[in-house]
């Protein structure tokens, strides 16, 4: 029963995917906040957002998806957490990147504001 039910999931995500092939998974952050974005704006149920994220999913991200339980791969929270754990995306690395930014030489003030805001909400 809960195969099949997966199976349904799949080919609903498949038949709902978001515009999200273009971004890489190397940057898995940046990748989950456009994610949820893209879903959100699409009015996709928030309930669904695992099972379409997981189309998604490639190399260590897919690894992590499989070893988590049935349960937890149903739910987004878990599963983005337990995405942003195997890539080290935890809130001493927030605090390091936010403490060792520095101004580029080539960018304007503005624009170093907004890394440090956008580093400092994250």
């Amino acid at each position: 029963m809960l195969t099949h039910q997966l199976q349904v999931e799949r080919r609903t995500a498949k038949a709902h995917r978001p515009k999200t092939d273009a971004l890489p998974l190397d940057h898995v952050e940046t990748f989950l906040i456009s994610f949820q974005k893209v879903a959100e704006h699409n009015n996709f149920p928030p309930d669904k957002y695992a099972a379409i994220l997981q189309a998604h999913l490639t190399g260590k991200a897919l690894k992590v998806f499989t070893e988590l339980s049935v349960e937890e791969c149903r739910d987004y929270p878990t599963l983005k957490a337990a995405l942003l754990q195997a890539y080290s995306v935890v809130p001493k690395v927030y605090r390091k990147r936010f403490r060792n930014l520095s101004k580029l030489y080539t960018e304007t003030y503005s624009e170093y504001a907004f890394r440090l805001s956008t580093q400092f909400t994250r």
